[in-house]
């Protein structure tokens, strides 16, 4: 039997790590089909637990590989400026079209990371809650004339645009989204 503190100390698997041993399991399974159960299972359960806590090491591992990549490229660029601007018998202190032309693909470069990031970051972060009134509260503030717009405008936006427009209105700028919907339509 298992001691009280080993079973206290076991961390239980992840959703992902059990269909994973499934996985493996049925890949024992094919290549040792005599293999009892119970052995099977040991197997298929250690493989798939350290395939993920090597993923999860490897994530943090490359994470901070990042931040240290980004703060030696912040100094060699900030080298490259002193570099090209100072005066000497290389250099006549100002940039030339080439220096000019490699700080743009930089740019550029680091525009498509930072882009990636940001649609990753999106795509991972939770999903934001929309703090919403009552329908018909919401949009009692509006003149007869304007709320069917208003409403349907609001209807037809994304999340954060909705979320956006509520804010407004909490606010009180009504004259403003007003004026949005007006563009809009």
């Amino acid at each position: 039997m298992k001691k009280l503190s080993q079973i206290l100390g076991e961390r239980h698997m992840t959703p992902a790590e059990k269909k994973k041993r499934e996985e493996i399991a049925q890949g024992i399974e094919k290549s040792n089909p005599g293999m009892p159960m119970s052995k099977k299972m040991a197997i298929a359960t250690s493989k798939a637990m350290n395939e993920s806590d090597s993923s999860a090491a490897a994530y943090d591992k490359h994470c901070a590989d990042c931040k240290k990549m980004i703060e030696h490229i912040s100094k060699a660029i900030d080298q490259h400026a002193k570099f090209v601007k100072t005066k000497g018998d290389y250099n006549s202190g100002e940039p030339q079209w080439h220096h000019v032309d490699h700080m743009k693909n930089m740019h550029r470069t680091l525009q498509d990371i930072h882009q990636s990031m940001s649609q990753t970051n999106d795509y991972t972060a939770p999903p934001k809650a929309i703090k919403m009134k009552e329908s018909l509260e919401l949009f009692d503030v509006f003149a007869e004339e304007v709320r069917a717009d208003v409403q349907a405008v609001f209807e037809s936006l994304n999340e954060q645009s909705q979320q956006d427009m509520i804010e407004m209105i909490e606010t009180g700028e009504y004259d403003a989204v007003v004026e949005i919907v007006k563009e809009i339509i």
